[in-house]
Protein backbone atom coordinates (compact mmCIF):
# COMPACT_ATOMS: atom_id res chain seq x y z
CA UNK A 1 0.00 0.00 0.00
CA UNK A 2 1.23 3.49 -0.86
CA UNK A 3 2.59 5.42 2.13
CA UNK A 4 0.42 8.42 1.11
CA UNK A 5 -2.79 6.38 1.31
CA UNK A 6 -5.37 7.84 3.70
CA UNK A 7 -5.59 5.57 6.73
CA UNK A 8 -7.24 5.75 10.14
CA UNK A 9 -8.07 3.43 13.02
CA UNK A 10 -11.67 2.33 13.59
CA UNK A 11 -13.57 2.06 16.89
CA UNK A 12 -11.67 -1.14 17.78
CA UNK A 13 -8.28 0.31 16.89
CA UNK A 14 -8.04 -1.68 13.64
CA UNK A 15 -6.36 0.07 10.72
CA UNK A 16 -8.57 1.05 7.77
CA UNK A 17 -7.82 2.68 4.42
CA UNK A 18 -10.00 4.96 2.31
CA UNK A 19 -10.62 3.45 -1.15
CA UNK A 20 -12.62 4.16 -4.30
CA UNK A 21 -15.91 2.18 -4.23
CA UNK A 22 -15.60 0.52 -7.64
CA UNK A 23 -11.85 0.02 -8.12
CA UNK A 24 -10.98 -0.45 -4.43
CA UNK A 25 -7.80 1.58 -5.11
CA UNK A 26 -6.53 3.48 -2.06
CA UNK A 27 -7.14 7.24 -2.15
CA UNK A 28 -3.97 9.22 -1.58
CA UNK A 29 -3.56 12.43 0.43
CA UNK A 30 -3.94 15.36 -1.94
CA UNK A 31 -5.90 13.41 -4.58
CA UNK A 32 -8.10 15.59 -6.76
CA UNK A 33 -11.50 13.91 -7.03
CA UNK A 34 -14.99 14.70 -8.32
CA UNK A 35 -17.85 14.86 -5.86
CA UNK A 36 -21.40 13.70 -6.63
CA UNK A 37 -22.14 17.09 -8.24
CA UNK A 38 -19.12 16.88 -10.52
CA UNK A 39 -17.18 19.54 -8.59
CA UNK A 40 -13.46 18.95 -8.01
CA UNK A 41 -12.26 18.64 -4.41
CA UNK A 42 -8.93 17.78 -2.81
CA UNK A 43 -9.01 14.93 -0.28
CA UNK A 44 -6.65 15.71 2.61
CA UNK A 45 -7.46 13.01 5.17
CA UNK A 46 -10.22 11.25 7.01
CA UNK A 47 -11.52 9.42 10.04
CA UNK A 48 -12.53 5.76 9.91
CA UNK A 49 -15.95 4.77 11.31
CA UNK A 50 -16.30 5.42 15.06
CA UNK A 51 -19.01 2.76 15.49
CA UNK A 52 -20.30 -0.19 13.39
CA UNK A 53 -23.13 1.79 11.74
CA UNK A 54 -20.88 4.73 10.80
CA UNK A 55 -19.39 5.37 7.34
CA UNK A 56 -16.61 7.56 8.71
CA UNK A 57 -15.65 10.97 7.35
CA UNK A 58 -13.25 12.55 4.87
CA UNK A 59 -11.53 15.92 5.14
CA UNK A 60 -11.31 18.00 1.98
CA UNK A 61 -10.39 21.51 0.94
CA UNK A 62 -14.13 22.29 1.22
CA UNK A 63 -14.79 20.78 4.65
CA UNK A 64 -15.64 17.43 6.22
CA UNK A 65 -18.03 15.04 4.48
CA UNK A 66 -19.22 11.44 4.25
CA UNK A 67 -16.97 9.35 1.95
CA UNK A 68 -19.93 8.60 -0.32
CA UNK A 69 -19.79 12.11 -1.83
CA UNK A 70 -16.70 10.96 -3.76
CA UNK A 71 -17.82 7.32 -4.17
CA UNK A 72 -15.38 6.11 -1.52
CA UNK A 73 -15.50 3.83 1.51
CA UNK A 74 -13.31 2.68 4.39
CA UNK A 75 -12.05 -0.92 4.28
CA UNK A 76 -9.75 -2.83 6.60
CA UNK A 77 -6.10 -2.79 5.57
CA UNK A 78 -6.07 -6.61 5.65
CA UNK A 79 -8.58 -6.53 2.74
CA UNK A 80 -6.03 -4.76 0.53
CA UNK A 81 -3.45 -7.57 0.72
CA UNK A 82 -2.92 -9.43 -2.55
CA UNK A 83 -1.79 -13.03 -2.47
CA UNK A 84 0.60 -14.11 -5.22
CA UNK A 85 1.10 -17.78 -6.05
CA UNK A 86 4.34 -19.21 -7.39
CA UNK A 87 2.98 -19.09 -10.94
CA UNK A 88 2.50 -15.30 -10.65
CA UNK A 89 -1.30 -15.21 -10.49
CA UNK A 90 -2.69 -12.66 -8.02
CA UNK A 91 -5.71 -13.23 -5.83
CA UNK A 92 -7.59 -10.95 -3.48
Amino acid sequence: MDQNAITSNDFNGDKMVLVEDITQKPILKGNLMKDFRGDLIIVNGGDAPHKPASSGRIQTNRGEFYPSIINAEWIYVANTVRLVCRNGLAFG
